[in-house]
């Protein structure tokens, strides 16, 4: 079984938990169905970069594309992806991301887990994503 990269291949795209692959570029190399649905993708044509992969609201700040903007020096993904990649595994790192939903800004608050992937010469970093803004939500509207 640890031959059959096939076999890997099926547990990935079938995790239970947003998921994807990255590159030390920030590129989404390869996502799982759960991270489809969770951002509403049909499609995945890697490698792209992640904020267009994830549908970034600020995307387009400036005219190099995700990565230059103001905003991306404070990203949650950029950041923990970079920690992972230089060798710090990030474990339920939170913070917030401007996705674009129906054309209108939606800002999430996610919570991002990054460890290093060292495979031969490539440099990568296995990403799950959980969408908690629900749960800050329900906490803001707990009664005192």
């Amino acid at each position: 079984m640890l031959k059959d990269y096939g076999y890997y291949r099926a547990v990935f795209g079938l995790l239970p938990v947003a998921a994807c692959i990255a590159d030390s570029d920030v590129r989404i190399v390869c996502v799982n169905r759960a991270l489809m649905r969770s951002f509403g993708l049909k499609e995945m044509k890697a490698p792209l970069l992640g904020g267009l992969a994830l549908n970034c609201f600020r995307r387009t700040d400036d005219s190099r594309g995700c990565g230059y903007g103001r905003h991306c020096s404070h990203c949650i993904i950029r950041n923990s992806v970079k920690s992972a990649i230089d060798g710090r595994c990030e474990i339920r790192a939170e913070g917030k991301f401007t996705t674009c939903r129906g054309g209108a800004a939606k800002e999430l608050t996610l919570r991002i887990s990054a460890s290093h992937i060292p495979y031969g010469t490539e440099n990568t970093a296995v990403v799950t994503i959980e969408d908690v803004s629900i749960l800050q939500e329900d906490a803001a509207n707990l009664p005192e």
